[in-house]
């Protein structure tokens, strides 16, 4: 007497073909993190007799060595000295030629301190503006106002004419 019943297995394989595409993946690449931030900065002028508005018609145009000054003394006065070491680097000054006469700085920090560059440029309240117009009225303060800031440079550039879609 057999005691171990004989057991039959029957394994069935079935293949599908995927279809062949035509387009194919040569390379994959993931973005990190980038190691620096961009921000663009506008300048404006205030009279002291009216400091709340702001006007940039007597805007004087200013140098690499006036944004500094300016944005040492913004984060000096915002974090002290560890602040003012932070590295910027300043990468356009412009000035429209427009009525506005309004210009614009476009400046590289180093990413992770973007939020206290941010931070001590917006609260500071501005330098003594050393033009000849505005010193016959009293005095005013120059002043650079965050347009806009961001990890991606090229998200940044679109961002400069967005304001005028809703101002005509």
């Amino acid at each position: 007497m057999d005691l171990d019943p004989t057991t039959t297995t029957t394994t069935t394989t079935t293949t599908t073909t995927k279809p062949t595409s035509k387009t194919r993946t040569l390379t994959t690449t993931t973005l990190k993190n980038p190691p620096f931030a961009y921000a663009h900065l506008t300048c404006s002028s205030s009279s002291s007799s009216s400091p709340t508005t702001t006007s940039t018609d007597d805007t004087p145009p200013f140098d690499n060595l006036q944004v500094r000054a300016y944005l040492t003394a913004a984060l000096r006065q915002f974090l002290g000295d560890t602040g003012a070491a932070i590295p910027v680097d300043i990468l356009l000054i412009s000035s429209s030629s427009s009525s506005s006469s309004s210009s614009s700085v476009w400046v590289r920090v180093p990413r992770e301190d973007l939020a206290a560059f941010a931070g001590g440029v917006t609260a500071f309240s501005g330098l003594p503006s050393s033009s000849s117009s505005s010193s016959s009225s009293g005095g005013g303060r120059m002043v650079l106002r965050l347009g806009a800031c961001g990890d991606w440079l090229g998200s940044l550039i679109g961002r400069e004419e967005e304001g005028g879609l809703w101002m005509d």
